[in-house]
């Protein structure tokens, strides 16, 4: 896959122009005893390159599946998507990279309710098993 972004305007003549995928990629994942929560945007729907929301190139190309894509990203939409979060979920601030450690689980909760406006993945999470060595049968 090859990804270009640029920012001077104009289009690419022989790749397929196709909407912008605006939604946030929130990435969850188990550190410790708490959740690193990193926050993207995939410009294609089918995949490509994750960016932070509103950097990067305004027009993207992309070879994906063996088909050139060009889009443009919509830099409002993902900041509000962005803000829309970080207004309503505790424990997430406003910074320039959104990526955070957190140890409140309510969060999950709270981001079941802007479910048009991410896509949400996770790794895989580890559970702490505490033994007590009198557990003999």
């Amino acid at each position: 896959m090859l990804t270009v972004q640029w920012d001077i305007g104009g289009q690419s003549s022989h790749a397929e122009t196709v909407e912008a995928d605006s939604r946030l990629h929130i990435h969850l994942q188990s550190v410790g005893e708490g959740i690193q929560v990193d926050i993207f945007v995939q410009p294609f729907a089918v995949g490509g390159t994750l960016y932070k929301p509103g950097t990067g190139g305004a027009t993207v190309l992309a070879e994906i599946d063996g088909k050139q894509l060009q889009t443009l990203r919509d830099f409002p939409q993902e900041q509000n998507y962005l803000d829309q979060i970080l207004e309503n979920c505790s424990g997430l601030y406003p910074t320039t990279d959104p990526k955070w450690l957190l140890d409140d689980p309510c969060l999950f909760v709270r981001l079941h309710s802007y479910s048009n406006s991410y896509v949400a993945s996770y790794a895989p999470v580890a559970i702490r098993i505490k033994t007590n060595k009198n557990t003999a049968p």
